[in-house]
């Protein structure tokens, strides 16, 4: 039995060695451009995603370029206009993205947790008295941005869900934050009394910080929708989609990838199709067909210079 493994795991080694010696032959393409949804600040996503760009610049060849993006929204013009060539999205971004036949959905991250899939959730400060939807009238609620699954779809379907069919006439104050740390701390500090973020992000900013593992806490959470994943977009050859799809499937096989994944915060990588986004189509779907305009402000930003 010992000897079966040592084997496939040499035949694995073999053939992820393989791919970089083929990455010779790509030493003098065009770089691969990637981009990142701004979930937190980017000089946190650049440290936290680095280990993986390494790990496929060296298993290519190919000079790889990680670019946060500016929003949740924009990941679909960029690929569309061939100005990236793939990244690491949301589930909203992804479908919008699909919607216009400029992403294809290869593989995404297994945190720690032993989980490829994310919740919303709705926070507030332990001390605050908010334990409900009836408690939060009249208060400053904090969200991500337009076109962020779990840090401003999620918060609205749960509002209306709970009987708030306007909640900028509900809450005296709503606010963007731009990313999910941004949102935290500002609940975490008291200038915001609710906020939206992703479980995956809090769970990570809850280690790094005791204090705001004992601050904070979840009053509701969404179903599980699918982790950030990993696509490509038009402007990638298929032989390179081949190439990264197994690169990053069988990562964590081979000492350098498991070292990459390590850093990064992952166990290992795992396929991604396109039906793995079902549930959050059929929810966004259904808000559809009920005249909610997903692709307008949810929550009136704008409308008063919220």
């Amino acid at each position: 039995m010992r000897k079966g493994v040592s084997r496939r795991a040499a035949a694995l080694a073999a053939a992820i060695l393989l791919q970089i010696t083929a990455a010779l032959t790509l030493a003098a393409a065009a770089p691969l451009r990637l981009v990142v949804a701004p979930e937190r600040n980017a000089f946190d996503l650049q440290r936290q995603y680095r280990p993986i760009v390494d790990f496929l610049a060296a298993t290519t060849g190919l000079a790889v370029f990680l670019d946060v993006l500016p929003d949740y929204t924009s990941a679909a013009d960029l690929f569309a206009a061939r100005q990236a060539d793939g990244g690491f999205i949301g589930g909203y971004a992804y479908l919008a993205a699909r919607r216009r036949g400029v992403a294809e959905p290869l593989a995404r991250p297994v945190w720690r947790s032993g989980r490829a899939a994310c919740r919303g959730c709705i926070v507030v400060r332990r001390d605050s008295g908010i334990e409900n939807v009836a408690a939060m009238r009249g208060k400053r609620l904090i969200l991500t941005g337009p076109g962020c699954t779990t840090g401003y779809f999620f918060p609205f379907f749960y509002l209306v869900n709970s009987g708030v069919s306007t909640p900028q006439r509900y809450f005296s104050q709503i606010v963007l934050a731009g990313s999910h740390d941004a949102a935290l701390w500002s609940v975490f500090t008291g200038e915001s009394d609710v906020g939206a973020v992703k479980d995956v992000v809090l769970r990570r900013m809850q280690a790094a910080y005791p204090a705001v593992a004992g601050a904070i806490q979840v009053v509701a959470r969404s179903s599980e929708i699918p982790s950030i994943c990993f696509v490509a977009g038009p402007s990638m050859p298929d032989p390179l989609r081949d190439r990264l799809r197994f690169l990053l499937l069988e990562m964590d096989k081979v000492r350098q990838g498991r070292e990459a994944l390590a850093l990064f915060g992952a166990r290992r990588f795992v396929a991604t199709v396109d039906a793995d986004f079902d549930l959050l189509r059929r929810m966004l779907a259904e808000f559809a067909a009920q005249g909610v305009g997903l692709d307008r402000p949810l929550f009136g930003e704008g409308d008063d210079g919220s």
